[in-house]
């Protein structure tokens, strides 16, 4: 079980450093460390918006015309590969798609920077907004209450709608497969979206509020390094059990609430040993 992904990472770990791995040789079972894609695909969203941006300070209506016309793209593009390849609308596993159709579709379009660039687009647009507003709100009351009741709605949405296709009661069309793997993410970034421009903007409610919180300050700090070790915790949690036990609600929590303060001690170490060190560096050598 160990043996792949140390071989893995003897002949491609020099995709990772160049920040590559989740686009060339980039199926799962060829990738060092797997579970670092999104940091490949985030470096790349990152030089690209380089551009984007400078586009936008000269000419912000060109620049604006292309990263709307890139949103488009990755979205448009994302829809007609799920339609002609007959893919399920997100990563999931179930009797209608099978081991092999997920590994596919991880493969093909769930680690790949072109199709999930919509939401970094998003963030492009909310900064550019703040930016030219001054971070100040200028929405009236009905528009404000509405973009609350929006955001809360389209989250809780995303929590509901898709059991039944998830447990494999409910069957989506191929059209309609197409359309939500294409739209759940841009309205997921949408409503967060909301939230960040609230809060930003002077926003005084209750989430904005919360996010204030001090003493989430240090859990934030501790989310890289919780998300890099996470996934072999799970792993390590699930394999070294030696009873079965029951699946139900309150034991998925508990075994939730486990694995999270797990994750927050290693991604604890995890920031002192690596991250840390690597941002006094950086500063260091790059001062202001």
């Amino acid at each position: 079980m160990t043996d792949i992904p140390i071989k893995n990472c003897r002949t491609n770990y020099w995709l990772n450093l160049l920040y590559l791995h989740n686009v060339f040789r980039s199926t799962f079972d060829k990738m060092c460390f797997e579970d670092s894609w999104s940091l490949g695909a985030d470096m790349q969203f990152y030089v690209f918006s380089i551009f984007i941006v400078f586009m936008i300070y000269r000419n912000p209506r060109l620049g604006l015309a292309i990263l709307t016309a890139c949103y488009i793209a990755t979205n448009l593009l994302t829809a007609i590969v799920i339609y002609v390849k007959d893919y399920q609308a997100f990563a999931m596993e179930n009797e209608l798609y099978p081991r092999p159709n997920h590994d596919e579709f991880i493969d093909e379009i769930y680690i790949k920077p072109w199709y999930r660039a919509g939401p970094y687009f998003m963030g492009i647009y909310l900064a550019y907004i703040l930016h030219r507003n001054n971070r100040k709100m200028g929405l009236n009351k009905v528009i404000y209450a509405f973009g609350w009741l929006l955001s809360i709605g389209i989250t809780i949405m995303q929590f509901t709608t898709t059991y039944g296709y998830i447990t494999g009661d409910v069957v989506m069309s191929r059209t309609m497969r197409a359309f939500y793997g294409s739209t759940f993410r841009q309205l997921w970034s949408f409503a967060m979206a909301w939230v960040i421009y609230a809060s930003a903007t002077g926003d005084k409610g209750f989430i904005s509020s919360v996010l204030s919180w001090k003493i989430i300050r240090p859990l934030s700090r501790l989310s890289y390094g919780s998300f890099a070790t996470h996934q072999y915790l799970i792993t390590m949690y699930y394999t070294t059990k030696t009873t079965h036990e029951p699946v139900d609600c309150i034991a998925i929590l508990i075994h939730y609430v486990v694995i999270l303060f797990l994750s927050l001690i290693t991604g604890f170490f995890v920031s002192l040993a690596i991250e840390y060190p690597t941002i006094e560096i950086n500063r260091l050598l790059f001062p202001g």
